[in-house]
């Protein structure tokens, strides 16, 4: 699907882009050059988003993707992406658009790759009970293949457990040390 032109959704608007632009900015919270200016507006997921009305339609724009298109960023084809780390805001120096890789690599660079782990992932067949049932089998010599069978898993799970290769952060809370850390 391809997306409309700002440029177009404005001009195609039942308001001058003045009356847009002013219409924006009273949604704006305008601090500092270096200050996060916060979106007052209506939001989904965090992100602001303001109404256009084109032809008899309602068009729904991001409030951050319209302030940078405004203060001259080519954003048409990309994605807007926060330096700041708050979708809210609108300030144009926190502003840059990118492509989805540039924004996945931002994401990674900043630690905002949450992936639940451990219990929280909808793929874990474990939980951390079953973690501390394993560690007091296998320091208790009870083979991994055993530890396996009774808990359903395959025992390249338990090896896994046992090498610090998965629930990491379980084991270490048990104070388990591993000879790579």
């Amino acid at each position: 699907m391809k997306t409309a032109r700002i440029a177009d959704i404005i001009e195609s608007s039942n308001e001058t882009l003045p009356e847009f632009t002013a219409r924006l900015m009273s949604r704006i919270t305008k601090g500092g050059r270096d200050e996060c200016w916060p979106w007052t507006g209506e939001q989904r997921r965090g992100y602001g988003r303001i109404t256009c009305f084109c032809s008899g339609k309602r068009r729904m724009l991001s409030a951050h993707r319209a302030a940078a298109w405004l203060s001259g960023i080519a954003v048409d084809g990309l994605l807007v992406m926060h330096s700041c780390d708050n979708p809210s805001c609108c300030n144009p120096k926190h502003l840059s658009a990118g492509t989805d890789a540039d924004n996945a690599r931002d994401r990674d660079s900043r630690g905002r790759n949450r992936q639940p782990s451990g219990e929280m992932s909808g793929k874990s067949v474990l939980c951390n009970k079953d973690i501390v049932v394993v560690w007091h089998a296998y320091r208790g010599g009870v083979r991994q293949a055993d530890i396996a069978r009774s808990l359903g898993v395959d025992p390249g799970t338990i090896g896994a457990i046992v090498h610090g290769k998965t629930w990491r952060r379980v084991s270490e809370g048990m104070g388990v040390v591993f000879s790579d850390g």
